[in-house]
């Protein structure tokens, strides 16, 4: 018996994704993570139109109130748009954009519904976005980032406190002439202040890259997260992340991946598919790789006072497995919904 799962970046499943703006959808990818233990997520948003992101915003809200079977929602992650062109990713380059009071402040209507929002903060208007978010009460993570030390040490002011999927879409070592600064990938290894995620899907990192940031972090500033796509539980073929007019990617052999097979394209794993990575090749103890799935995660969004752990009072969130972390039955506020 474990404490269950909670994933804070999760986009799709099943032919669903979050910018789909169903309610229907949210709950075909909160049923389909449940088998993998996820017990509560934060459906994850994608660069598009700002109307298409307040229609995700508007189903994710009706999720929250009305309940959905599988796993809870816990609120959403918005997932830009507000990147570096050159970091984007798989994120469509029309919709990258600086923020701007016009647009994040329509957002800013569904405040309640979000809990947390990546962003790069070396944009002009960044400063007053993560300000606005913060006075929210919303996790402000760093990520889809060109930022240098000197730029992410002004957002940690701001009230910056995390950072999306390790070593990837970020910067490093910048070399100019004979000087050397730091990105992303080295202030967040070196700064206490920053937590981070990790998609350990044996893809995105090999083992020694989860090891070093483990170790340089220490375990408690480190999670686990899918990233899933649509094309998680799907057949191999071509599916699009975010919207459904988004970037296609190619999925197959475990994976989602850019057509040109430069980049990987979000995931396509559950969390207990994580879990096997983190007690197998990482090399973890069952119980530290556990708590890199509940209690950690809980801690960077605010809700280690009533999920995480297994402990009296707070919501029945179980999940129980068998010792190779295959998923018997996942339990969601008392209810079985696997």
């Amino acid at each position: 018996a474990l404490p269950g799962f909670i994933d804070i970046h999760c986009h799709g499943a099943k032919g669903c994704d979050t910018m789909d703006g169903t309610l229907s959808d949210i709950e075909t990818i909160a049923r389909y993570h449940a088998g993998g233990g996820t017990t509560a997520f934060l459906p994850t948003t994608a660069s598009s139109s700002l109307e298409v992101i307040l229609r995700a915003l508007e189903a994710i809200g009706q999720a929250r109130s009305s309940g959905v079977d599988g796993a809870a929602v816990i609120g959403a992650h918005l997932e830009g748009p507000f990147f570096a062109y050159a970091k984007r990713g798989c994120h469509l380059p029309i919709y990258v954009r600086d923020p701007r009071p016009v647009e994040y402040n329509r957002m800013m209507e569904y405040a309640d519904d979000i809990t947390s929002m990546t962003l790069a903060p070396e944009l002009n208007g960044a400063e007053a976005l993560i300000r606005t978010l913060v006075d929210k009460g919303i996790v402000v993570s760093i990520g889809h980032s060109e930022a240098t030390y000197s730029q992410i040490l002004e957002a940690v002011g701001w009230g910056a406190s995390h950072v999306t999927h390790m070593y990837c879409a970020m910067s490093t070592i910048v070399k100019n002439g004979p000087a050397r600064t730091i990105g992303v990938v080295e202030t967040t290894l070196l700064m206490d202040e920053l937590t981070t995620e990790i998609i350990a899907d044996g893809k995105h990192l090999p083992p020694e890259l989860v090891r070093m940031v483990i170790k340089a972090k220490g375990l408690d500033r480190v999670c686990v997260t899918t990233d899933a796509m649509r094309g998680a539980g799907m057949p191999p073929g071509i599916y699009t992340f975010g919207p459904k007019d988004g970037q296609e990617a190619v999925v197959q052999d475990g994976m989602a991946v850019m057509p040109d097979r430069t980049g990987y394209a979000s995931s396509v794993v559950r969390m207990n598919d994580l879990i096997k990575i983190l007690i197998g090749p990482v090399g973890l103890s069952l119980s530290d790789a556990v708590k890199m799935a509940t209690i950690i995660p809980a801690k960077i969004i605010g809700t280690a006072d009533r999920m995480g752990s297994l402990e009296k009072g707070k919501d029945a969130n179980i999940v129980v497995a068998n010792d190779a972390v295959d998923i018997h039955t996942t339990i969601v506020e008392g209810e079985k919904v696997n």
